[in-house]
């Protein structure tokens, strides 16, 4: 376990190489974030007081006086258009991490023409994930406690499966059937057994342990210096740099989704050698022969 952590940390500084060469890369997150900001102020602003309070109270499960048909197409419609702005933007996000993994200049606006150019993809993408999305809260808010853990699982589950979606949209430029996005996806994910999102996995053990740190350093710097406005200063610039932290380890965890997808596809990656991933990628039996 410890030697797949180590190998995990490796290519995280490896990521990280990568993200200081494009530095590019890191405006992607951000231009995502507030464009579905966007998005919710625009259909916040549109929306009525009265249909305001009354998806507040279908939100909190009181459907009293509300007609359930109505509101069902206005949660999907909600959800599809957030999603269809996450997947453009991170449909763009990916194909400049493949050039800047293939050695090729990264741009901002190149990335967004490329997205433009698969939005039918990008769309009927997002009409499945939002469909699957919307049945399995549908389903939740009607189960006991026993049936939404395995609705957790089971949207767990999914988020495995489709977690190399985006990059096949971006790398199969004529594919647009979402069933085939999400077989070819899940096809990814067979080859590695699992393994493969170790270095995932890794990042996000990384991200716990930098909010336990950072947890504690609050927690001392308040008890040594209470309340005062030096202590103010050093909280609010700890909290700021723990922000910057998981913004870079976002950023890196999407570049090694995307040089794991090319080594699984047989694409050669100038940041990575192929023994990074040699051990994420071999293939096993299953546990039952071995």
């Amino acid at each position: 376990m410890m030697e797949r952590l180590d190998r995990s940390w490796d290519l995280f500084q490896k990521s990280l190489h990568v993200m200081r060469r494009e530095p590019k890369l890191l405006v992607f997150p951000a231009l995502s974030f507030l464009a579905t900001l966007s998005l919710l102020a625009l259909i916040w602003m549109g929306m009525t007081p009265e249909s305001l309070r009354a998806m507040g109270s279908a939100m909190n499960g009181d459907a009293s006086g509300i007609e359930e048909w109505w509101m069902l197409p206005a949660y999907f419609v909600l959800y599809l258009a957030t999603m269809t702005v996450a997947n453009f933007c991170g449909a763009a996000y990916y194909r400049e991490i493949m050039r800047g993994l293939a050695g090729m200049p990264v741009s901002v606006s190149g990335g967004f023409f490329y997205a433009a150019s698969r939005f039918k993809a990008i769309l009927l993408w997002s009409l499945l994930a939002a469909t699957v999305g919307l049945i399995l809260a549908l389903i939740e808010r009607r189960v006991g406690i026993v049936g939404r853990i395995i609705l957790k699982i089971v949207g767990m589950a999914w988020a495995v499966v489709t977690v190399f979606a985006v990059p096949v949209l971006v790398t199969n430029h004529s594919l647009d059937n979402p069933i085939e996005v999400l077989k070819r996806s899940a096809g990814t994910i067979r080859k590695t057994w699992g393994e493969a999102l170790i270095g995932y996995v890794g990042m996000n053990i990384l991200t716990g342990v930098a909010t336990f740190l950072m947890i504690v350093l609050a927690i001392v710097l308040f008890l040594s210096l209470g309340g005062t406005g030096v202590g103010g200063v050093l909280l609010a610039l700890l909290f700021f740099a723990y922000l910057a932290f998981l913004y870079v380890v976002a950023v890196c965890n999407r570049i090694y989704i995307a040089a794991m997808y090319r080594y699984a596809n047989g694409q050669s990656t100038d940041a990575f050698d192929n023994s990074d991933f040699v051990g994420a990628f071999q293939a096993k039996p299953p546990l039952w022969n071995r």
